[in-house]
């Protein structure tokens, strides 16, 4: 039975809770609409300014009485007594700018926006205006951009009234100048682009100029191309407008060849044989590459153009190479010849004449043409001096045969590595030996004639000695038969 009752007090005092809840909710719910909330306090016409427009009644309206906000149409308020409309004596406020957010201080070359509003604005048309213009511009966005150092007055005008500020405009200094990107050595010949840091960003006047402490070791161009000239030691200057700078060293250095790299270590060369030597100076990046070329014996090897060399007698000399800083390089020139082991004479052009009864003979009147043939074929000295035993008869001048007389000769063909081959030939007159042959005819037939006479006499002679010896035999036999 108590435990009934405790359950019962209980459902009670919960439902009790449940209902006072209820109804807190409920006048929080139905408050705001039984009572109108809208902020702000009443002038003296009972009305007040409502910018943001909450009532949607416009930027002012009036709360006559307590009343809802409400708006006097001609002057008359809708809340009369007993309801008739009271004429009101209300004058509507005047139009005024406010300047929300606006600089009164830039530096040359900022940027800064400006906020106003126009209060009770009769025109929704307003404008912004510089009077220095050099000094503060105003851009078409409405924001203003500093130019030039000074003092500018800005208006704002809209509505019939206009509002005004100063802006004071000045430059911002240069604090520091750093050079940035230039290297501690620069090579000879090379170029390096430095480049500056200035500081602080907003500086007015950025602008540097470079300085090369001596330009015959480092040149610096307006855009900040530093040029190595000559080995040596330089400050790059970099200074701002307002004399702050920045000096950094830089060290020009040369590099010098340390190699002379060819293609041959050795030349071996035939007489008159030729070979293009080339050659490269390392390293690739090194400064003078410049070189000179001589062959120190001339008589055994000549340089032509184009590093050539030709190979001029038998002999040994030296292919010498060096560079301005004095790196030297001697090749080995070793020129040789191929020998003529034999010669042979041909006289195949030759026309010799009473060949029944002479050898090699040629006739006065005639010219004498002999070739030769050397081995092996690829001798280098091909040149063949001819020699006469007796230059009277044949001479031998300037590799030339000339018959200049009568009688035997020997003919020598001597090459250059003094083998040599011979002939021997007979020079006759024909004119002389026609008239010998002549007479040799003649004479054969002469005694001819005469050997046919004396054979006819002794023929004739003999027939008749063989005639009486044969009469005596007979004579002798009839005398023994008698």
């Amino acid at each position: 039975m108590l435990c009934v009752k405790a359950l019962g007090i209980r459902k009670r005092k919960l439902l009790r809770r449940v209902l006072g809840l209820f109804a807190i909710v409920l006048c929080v719910v139905l408050l705001p609409s039984a009572a109108y909330a809208h902020s702000g306090r009443t002038d003296a016409n009972g009305g007040h300014h409502d910018y943001k427009n909450k009532s949607g009644l416009g930027s002012y309206h009036y709360h006559c009485g307590g009343n809802p906000p409400h708006l006097h149409e001609n002057g008359v308020c809708p809340y009369g007594d007993g309801g008739t409309p009271q004429q009101s004596t209300y004058t509507p406020p005047s139009p005024k700018v406010n300047l929300e957010t606006y600089p009164t201080q830039m530096n040359v070359g900022d940027s800064s926006g400006l906020e106003y509003s126009i209060e009770n604005a009769t025109d929704s048309r307003s404008t912004v205006s510089s009077s220095n213009e050099a000094v503060l511009r105003v851009n078409e966005d409405g924001t203003l951009s500093a130019v030039a150092a000074g003092t500018a007055t800005i208006t704002v005008s809209g509505s019939g009234v206009e509002q005004s500020f100063e802006v004071t405009v000045r430059t911002v200094p240069v604090g520091s100048v750093s050079v940035l990107n230039l290297p501690e050595e620069l090579q000879l010949g090379l170029t390096s682009q430095a480049t500056a840091e200035v500081l602080p960003e907003n500086a007015t006047d950025r602008t540097v100029e470079w300085k090369s402490s001596d330009p015959t070791i480092a040149e610096i161009n307006s855009d900040g191309t530093v040029t190595a000239v000559s080995p040596g030691t330089v400050t790059i200057i970099c200074r701002a407008s307002n004399g702050v700078e920045a000096q950094v060293p830089l060290k020009v250095y040369e590099v010098f060849p340390d190699e002379i790299k060819t293609d041959t270590e050795r030349i071996r060369l035939n007489v008159g044989e030729t070979q293009t030597v080339n050659i490269e100076i390392l390293p690739e990046h090194a400064n003078n590459k410049k070189y000179t070329v001589k062959i120190e014996d001339e008589s055994v090897a000549m340089l032509k153009k184009g590093n050539t060399i030709e190979a001029r007698k038998d002999g040994i000399t030296d292919l010498v190479i060096e560079t301005e800083n004095q790196l030297t390089k001697r090749i080995p020139v070793f020129v040789y010849h191929i020998p003529v082991q034999t010669v042979t004479i041909d006289d195949s052009s030759l026309e010799y004449v009473y060949t029944a009864f002479m050898k090699h003979a040629v006739d006065l009147n005639t010219s004498i043409t002999l070739g030769t043939k050397l081995s092996p074929e690829n001798a280098t000295y091909t040149d063949i001096v001819w020699e006469s035993s007796d230059p009277e008869v044949i001479s031998a001048s300037e590799g030339k045969l000339e018959i200049c007389g009568t009688g035997d000769v020997v003919l020598s063909a001597v090459s250059y590595d003094g083998t040599k081959d011979t002939i021997e030939l007979k020079v006759v007159s024909s004119d002389q030996v026609n008239r010998a042959i002549g007479f040799v005819v003649t004479a054969a037939a002469g005694i001819a004639v005469l050997l046919i006479v004396i054979g006819g006499k002794r023929l004739k002679a003999a027939k008749k000695k063989s005639v009486d010896e044969t009469a005596e035999t007979d004579s002798g036999e009839n005398w023994e038969e008698n």
